[in-house]
């Protein structure tokens, strides 16, 4: 019996399911465009509680877009993935359609993603995306002997994150960043199995600073550095990156990464002065602002498809 061919039949889209996670893993891997920046949670919970859409033909998944919910108010494309025998500019047109409606149901009114690659940001142009702002990483590298002990701060203690701390995290997160950058409380706690490290300050009992630190192939990444506004500029970020970075070193990570937008000047000063460098990454950031809806309707978990297709 002849092999079903991927492209024998009218394609459809569909929500995605945790059944999807082999053939989505298998496009990353086998795709011919392929944006994958995964953020704070792993492709399996995508496919249990956020919006990823799948343009299949047959059984054969030829497409996907991925845009998790950081707030409630915010997503970020994730995931943007394309077989090689398809068209990247189709496949982003029916999928991008049909997620607008995914996120305007749930209530979503920014959408955000970081233009890696040119043939990416050639989409969101013409899909009417624009440009925020742009991050760079910065990179630092232990030293071969190990750091000093980290100088204490006249003010706070800095100790290892709890579960316990989780609701003053989330509230001082929410306070430090605009609405754009902010993280919702699910998605802080969904990190903590993830974090190679947590830290806060803390001051007569209440938490006035964070820093979240992950594994990565490489070495660990400064995933999240977050002040009490209050508390700004009086050294708390400066004694936890240097708590973070010591820890860092003594569990075995040599190389430690951190993005930051470039009109940052407090944040660029801060990592600097401690020792770290431009790795010439720099990326613009998009965003595109959904149309505001006033009945959403009953979610679908199939969208038609304009008579002409791929």
């Amino acid at each position: 019996m002849p092999q079903e061919s991927p492209f024998s039949s009218r394609p459809g889209i569909r929500l995605a399911t945790p059944a999807d996670t082999v053939s989505l893993r298998s496009l990353l891997y086998l795709g011919e465009h392929v944006y994958f920046f995964p953020g704070w949670s792993p492709l399996e919970a995508w496919l249990r509680e956020e919006p990823c859409l799948v343009l299949e033909r047959g059984r054969h998944i030829t497409a996907a877009l991925a845009c998790p919910l950081e707030t409630a108010r915010t997503a970020w494309v994730r995931l943007f993935a394309v077989h090689a025998h398809v068209s990247p500019q189709r496949a982003w047109h029916l999928l991008w359609e049909a997620m607008q409606k995914e996120l305007a149901e749930r209530g979503v009114e920014y959408v955000m993603s970081l233009g890696i690659y040119g043939w990416l940001e050639e989409l969101y142009r013409g899909s009417g995306f624009q440009p925020r702002t742009e991050v760079v990483t910065l990179a630092w590298e232990a030293p071969a002997a190990p750091l000093p002990p980290p100088p204490p701060h006249p003010q706070v203690t800095v100790r290892d994150m709890t579960p316990g701390d989780l609701d003053a995290v989330a509230e001082v997160d929410a306070r430090a960043f605009p609405p754009e950058w902010r993280v919702s409380k699910a998605l802080l706690r969904s990190s903590l199995d993830n974090l190679l490290l947590g830290l806060v300050a803390e001051t007569e009992g209440r938490i006035v600073g964070h820093v979240l630190v992950l594994p990565t192939s490489r070495g660990c990444h400064i995933a999240r550095l977050a002040v009490e506004p209050a508390w700004q500029a009086r050294g708390v970020g400066r004694t936890l990156v240097t708590f973070a970075l010591a820890r860092a070193q003594s569990q075995g990570c040599r190389l430690v990464t951190v993005n930051t937008q470039v009109d940052n000047g407090p944040a660029l000063s801060l990592y600097r002065r401690l020792g770290f460098w431009g790795t010439g990454q720099r990326h613009r950031v998009w965003r595109y602002v959904l149309p505001a809806t006033t009945a959403p309707e009953i979610r679908q978990t199939a969208y038609p498809l304009p008579e002409r297709t791929l």
